[in-house]
């Protein structure tokens, strides 16, 4: 992933027990409210435990609440942070927070092996890590 300086928020709205169809009008339904928002955002290919999905890459903490919302009205549990320097946390909407690593590049075929995994067309795959080793 081309390093991007500031803090990022990683979303997805795709649900394992829906159909691919219902997935994806709910992301682009998001999209549109993100894009109401002005926020500043990278759609992102890629899986979750083995399950293929599209995300957001959000460039603005200011905008937690939005995801926070529209994470709650897809019923999702959880969205991730990611601080300047890649140290990156899973948020669950009840309050609970985990530091899962760093997010860091790496090929293809590791992100893929990984499981959990996303992909910026511009920039490469990413997975975490508890290491900074290739920090994106």
């Amino acid at each position: 992933m081309r390093h991007i300086p500031k803090p990022i928020l990683i979303f997805s709205i795709y649900r394992a027990d829906e159909s691919k169809e219902t997935n994806e009008v709910a992301h682009y339904a998001a999209m549109s409210v993100l894009e109401g928002a002005k926020a500043e955002f990278i759609e992102l290919e890629g899986s979750y435990l083995n399950q293929r999905e599209k995300s957001f890459l959000v460039q603005d903490w200011e905008l937690r609440g939005l995801i926070e919302t529209l994470c709650r009205a897809y019923k999702q549990e959880s969205y991730i942070e990611s601080h300047g320097d890649r140290f990156t946390t899973l948020c669950y909407l009840n309050g609970h927070r985990e530091n899962i690593g760093y997010l860091v590049n790496v090929s293809e075929q590791e992100a893929k092996a990984s499981g959990s995994w996303s992909y910026n067309p511009n920039s490469g795959y990413f997975i975490t890590k508890k290491n900074r080793e290739g920090v994106a």
